[in-house]
């Protein structure tokens, strides 16, 4: 006799196997939606990395009015490309504990949501040489021009998708702390 539980896990694991990493999320939230199961907390990033979140909004209160990514990108209201990439960035990092990000995997969630960009490594390029820097590359795998690129969202570029999701009016002392919005939005 099987153990019930070890045979739920093992269909599980083989209905997901076959899904790309967008569509398990939405399975799985589905799953802890229909039979109310409470989200596990994804790691947190260690504070020793140099871009630690200890300059951001605790998880919790940051993400906690937000259901999934439309929520998070309807909120913040992006216009740019870079700014797109910024957010669904932002969303990856912080709902999922994705440390690391891939443009692809980006520009396959803004499709999903309705709102591709034309070129996404243009976009990254460009948050990449921004002053501040609002990403940095990580990894590349292979030699041409066309490798793949890992990065992640730099302090600054986790305060500018707060600031776009109003954060900066959550924190004390963090509003008007250079004198301007930097990205040129109205406050």
């Amino acid at each position: 006799m099987s153990d019930p539980e070890i045979t739920a896990m093992a269909t599980i694991s083989s209905a997901l196997d076959g899904l790309d990493e967008p569509a398990r999320d939405r399975v799985l939230r589905w799953a802890r939606d229909r039979y109310g199961v409470a989200k596990s907390a994804p790691p947190r990033e260690p504070a020793s990395s140099g871009l630690g979140r200890a300059d951001t909004l605790p998880r919790e209160q940051t993400m906690s009015q937000f259901s999934d990514v439309a929520d998070v990108y309807a909120s913040a209201n992006p216009t740019t490309d870079g700014e797109k990439v910024l957010v669904v960035g932002y969303w990856f990092h912080t709902a999922r504990g994705e440390n690391e990000l891939d443009s692809q995997a980006i520009n396959t969630e803004l499709k999903h949501l309705g709102y591709p960009i034309g070129n996404v490594t243009r976009a990254v390029s460009g948050l990449a040489t921004s002053v501040p820097r609002l990403v940095v590359q990580t990894k590349k795998a292979g030699s041409t021009k066309q490798a793949r690129k890992k990065f992640k969202l730099t302090v600054e570029g986790m305060k500018r998708v707060e600031q776009m999701l109003g954060g900066a009016s959550l924190r004390s002392g963090r509003a008007g702390r250079n004198g301007d919005d930097s990205d040129g939005r109205a406050e």
